[in-house]
C-alpha cells in the first residue's frame, strides 16, 4: 500500500469518518463525509485543504487550544488525490 494511502486511512479512521468493518473501506466516501463535516466542498479526494485539516490533532485537554500538525507522506502515486497531485 502507498504510504500516503495508509496515512490517509489512519487519519480518516481517527476522525470517525472511515469505519474499518470490511476489507475494502470506501475511502472516497469517507473523504466526502469528512469534507461535509467541516463544511468543505465535497470533492471526495484528498485535496490540499482536506489534507490540511486531516493533519491536525487537537489536544485532549478541553481547555487547551494546542494543535499538533502531523507530517504527510508524499502524495504522488496515490489513487485518492486529485489528478494534478498524483503525478
Amino acid at each position: 500500500m502507498h504510504d500516503f494511502d495508509a496515512w490517509l486511512i489512519e487519519r480518516l479512521t481517527l476522525t470517525g469518518c472511515l469505519i474499518y468493518g470490511d476489507q475494502t473501506p470506501d475511502v472516497h466516501a469517507a473523504l466526502g463525509l469528512f469534507q461535509r463535516s467541516l463544511g468543505l466542498p465535497e470533492s471526495f479526494v484528498a485535496d490540499d485543504l482536506t489534507v490540511h485539516f486531516l493533519r491536525q490533532q487537537k489536544s485532549r485537554d478541553p481547555d487547551s487550544r494546542f494543535v499538533i500538525f502531523h507530517p504527510v507522506p508524499p502524495r504522488a502515486g496515490s489513487r485518492f488525490v486529485p489528478q494534478e497531485l498524483a503525478a
